[in-house]
């Protein structure tokens, strides 16, 4: 049997004769137009050339997408999120969310530039917010419906479901089982034109000292099938009073040190229902308040190893192990003409906890 018959036989029902017979593309896809399919089974041309993608940094997944031609953006979008841990560590209690979108455009908009109108070689904007919104009410659904606890991870997993169509856990999956028709993505249309996409969902009331808590997810598309992608999770402006500094004064006294930390390669368990920001801030918080470093250098590998020996064990179901820690730390009245002195400290995977 022949390569395009034995694709025949799998995805075209009642048009398939087991012997072997010459297929050509142009009577292939009039037998693709009227065949039927499962509505939980992956459309027909996700099955050509599929690859599973790749699981990366997003310093690496903004590198492979290269300098986009044009970008269109959703920004702080506001909406209410039943799903992840409040800053006390309730679960599931309605909380105020922001939701972010980037998607980076494959080619130039020309027409959209010429004509003066939201054509098809651009992203409707509006569109999009109203696809945004609605997946948070996807979300919503589900967790009311699922009656146990679901992290913010969980909701990032379901939008971006919902809008692109592609269902990406961390589970051991073939390339079929990635593609997910009963959502199917509201954006799928316009995926041909995306190299980029990059949803945020913040909590800005997820942190009891921070400006909030976030997660991130960017994936590249190539022929809108994904390539490479990854995951960060965020706790913002943690602001701590710690003793910190090498001058005299210094040593007299706390002062505000304002702390980002941010988790590369961060996942979920399979469940997708817990999550590990409340746990990590009290951690990074005790961290700072015991502090009687005179560097902010120095402080830096302190916390990372603080993170490390903390969520040895409680951090495996999250792939803890291939974690990269950035902590980004700000003394904001240290040098008294200048907004902040600040130092970021980044640590790969395989670190010893100090």
């Amino acid at each position: 049997m022949t390569a395009g018959v034995a694709l025949a036989c799998l995805m075209i029902r009642g048009n398939c004769d087991l012997q072997p017979q010459r297929i050509t593309s142009t009577s292939f896809t009039k037998q693709l137009s009227s065949a039927s399919f499962d509505t939980d089974s992956p459309p027909p041309n996700s099955l050509i050339k599929m690859t599973m993608p790749r699981f990366a940094s997003s310093w690496q997944v903004r590198a492979e997408a290269g300098e986009p031609f044009a970008v269109i953006r959703v920004r702080d979008l506001h909406g209410t999120l039943k799903a992840g841990t409040d800053a006390w560590g309730r679960l599931n209690k309605a909380q105020p969310v922001i939701i972010s979108a980037e998607l980076s455009l494959a080619q130039p908009f020309d027409s959209a530039s010429a004509s003066d109108m939201v054509s098809d070689d651009t992203v409707h904007y509006g569109h999009l917010a109203k696809a945004l919104l609605a997946s948070l009410d996807v979300v919503n659904s589900l967790v009311e419906t699922r009656g146990s606890p679901c992290s913010l991870w969980f909701a990032l997993l379901h939008i971006f479901e919902h809008l692109a169509g592609y269902r990406l856990d961390h589970r051991e999956r073939t390339p079929e089982d990635v593609v997910r028709t009963n959502q199917g993505g509201t954006l799928r249309a316009q995926l041909e034109r995306v190299r980029l996409m990059d949803i945020t969902l913040t909590l800005p009331k997820g942190s009891l000292l921070g400006d909030g808590v976030s997660i991130s997810r960017a994936m590249v598309f190539e022929a809108a099938k994904p390539v490479v992608w990854s995951e960060t999770l965020r706790i913002h402006g943690l602001r701590v009073p710690t003793l910190i500094g090498i001058n005299a004064n210094e040593r007299k006294a706390k002062q505000v040190v304002k702390t980002d930390v941010e988790i590369e390669g961060y996942r979920s368990n399979v469940a997708g229902a817990d999550d590990i920001y409340v746990d990590l801030e009290s951690i990074v918080v005790k961290t700072l308040e015991e502090s009687s470093f005179e560097t902010l250098e120095a402080l830096g590998p302190a916390i990372t190893g603080s993170i490390r020996r903390g969520l040895a064990t409680s951090g495996e179901p999250f792939g803890f192990s291939g974690w990269v820690i950035k902590v980004v730390m700000e003394k904001p009245t240290a040098i008294t003409m200048a907004a902040a002195s600040r130092v970021e400290y980044r640590e790969l995977p395989g670190a010893k906890s100090q």
